[in-house]
């Protein structure tokens, strides 16, 4: 047993060295893929919840009638900024992961 061992003592080096490069490959290609869908979900779920808190101001304000004045709002874990712009149109004001402020804005009909 000993003997089949020192028979193929140059193979385990080589083949341990082309399987670490195939995994460095590997998690090279796909780690920008996985860092990109990491940020399309979360700017997807920042939207969703600013959608939800839009749809609510215009739902309060149908119900009582009166104009709400502008607050910060911390929900789903950030910080939307509810802005009325007169009395008939509420935006949602929220900045994403960089910084890129996003303005979302709903009329009352």
């Amino acid at each position: 047993m000993l003997r089949k061992i020192r028979v193929s003592e140059g193979f385990f080096l080589g083949e341990l060295l082309l399987s670490l490069s195939i995994w460095l490959l590997a998690i090279g290609f796909l780690l920008p893929f996985v860092m990109k869908l990491s940020d399309q979900s979360t700017k997807v779920r920042m939207e969703t919840g600013a959608v939800h808190l839009l749809y609510e101001e215009v739902q309060a304000k149908i119900a009582d009638g009166s104009v709400p004045g502008n607050k910060t709002v911390n929900r789903y874990g950030y910080e939307y900024d509810i802005i009325w712009k007169n009395d008939r149109e509420v935006c949602i004001k929220f900045a994403e992961r960089f910084q890129h402020p996003v303005e979302k804005c709903e009329a009352i009909e």
